[in-house]
């Protein structure tokens, strides 16, 4: 196994391409494990001759717009982001904010953003309202930025839902200088430690997803070319704290089963 990160999308299609090359003999695997490299694979099929004899190719969260030979998946954060709307309405009441890192990848985020804005209106017939930090990608590492806006939106809102990568930690950060100022929730991992407000965490289990594929793989079992991971499949989750297991316990087992109806029309109706 070669573990590569490469730092310019240049030195990832170079690597792409020297495995390509490897004898047809050999059987193997070439993981992507970030949607950017789409592109990357689009430009290597369009214009060279690639040897992908008993190889395969598996790209993260992707829906194979280009339609190319590889397997893609994508995880679905829309029914566990439904819970979370459903939890912030009953451990808080008045205005409720969702935070998109940018308005460039909305594949990604939007799905987040809609399952908790629906959650929250199902739950109490309110509209939440919605920020983006950047038009670009560097809305995802924009810590201290958020860290500032906190002051402002600590005030304003109940409960603020961030879909902003590295961003989020601005958030929690203020939160533990300024406690009880109002609540949110932890993203892609379970991120209770780092601040007492955190009611919540929406998880998505990549390394029990990877192990799927890798062993189906292994064991030569066809693995399906385009996959949807959502709240039902077990690979994502709506994690409640410990601080709020007791409030939010019942709750959440009543709404799970119309989080993951929800979320199956969402995409059907796409």
């Amino acid at each position: 196994m070669y573990l590569y990160a490469p730092k310019t999308n240049e030195e990832a299609k170079e690597i792409f391409l020297e495995w390509s090359e490897t004898p047809k003999e050999v059987k193997s695997i070439c993981v992507l494990a970030a949607s950017n490299y789409e592109s990357i694979l689009k430009d290597c099929f369009d214009n060279y001759t690639l040897n992908l004899t008993n190889k395969d190719i598996l790209l993260f969260e992707s829906d194979n717009q280009y339609n190319l030979p590889i397997i893609t998946f994508r995880v679905s954060m829309y029914g566990a982001s439904y819970l979370a709307g459903i939890s912030a309405c009953s451990v808080a009441s008045g205005e409720y904010l969702a935070i998109g890192a940018t308005r460039q990848d909305m594949s990604v985020l939007l799905p987040s953003l809609n399952g908790f804005s629906d959650g929250v209106y199902d739950y109490n017939n309110k509209k939440v309202n919605l920020e983006y930090l950047s038009d670009d990608f560097s809305g995802y590492s924009m810590s201290e930025e958020t860290y500032k806006n906190m002051y402002e939106w600590g005030k304003k809102y109940s409960f603020i839902f961030p879909v902003a990568g590295g961003s989020n930690l601005g958030i929690y950060k203020f939160l533990r200088e300024f406690p009880n100022s109002t609540l949110t929730a932890g993203m892609d991992v379970d991120q209770s430690y780092l601040c007492n407000e955190i009611v919540g965490s929406v998880i998505k289990k990549l390394d029990e997803i990877i192990s799927f594929y890798i062993n189906m793989w292994a064991n030569e079992i066809e693995i399906p070319k385009k996959t949807l991971f959502g709240l039902e499949s077990g690979y994502v989750e709506w994690r409640i704290s410990d601080n709020y297991k007791s409030q939010l316990h019942d709750i959440i087992n009543k709404y799970i089963t119309t989080a993951i109806n929800k979320e199956q029309k969402y995409y059907d109706n796409k």
